[in-house]
């Protein structure tokens, strides 16, 4: 089950506040370099991006939809070889 409404919100509040948090903290100590940091926030937004992306597409076929959905892929399948 999903998380939904002001569940969400909080949690992914909490997500990008512990990761700003981090950061800012690993810059002040000297660990990483400013542009080191921001490439690993540009580069974990992507993939969670591509994760929630991938996700809404796949929780709608575990809802019973998935039939209906081959049944396109099927036919779009059919008639791109009866163009050809």
């Amino acid at each position: 089950r999903l998380a939904t409404g002001g569940v969400r919100r909080l949690a992914v509040g909490l997500v990008v506040l512990m990761n700003v948090v981090l950061g800012v903290l690993l810059v002040y100590l000297g660990t990483h370099w400013p542009t080191d940091v921001f490439a690993g926030w540009v580069l974990g937004a992507t993939i969670g991006w591509l994760v929630a992306q991938l996700a809404l597409r796949v929780v709608p076929l575990r809802r019973g939809e998935a039939s209906v959905q081959l049944e396109r892929w099927h036919e779009q399948g059919r008639a791109g070889r009866q163009a050809e």
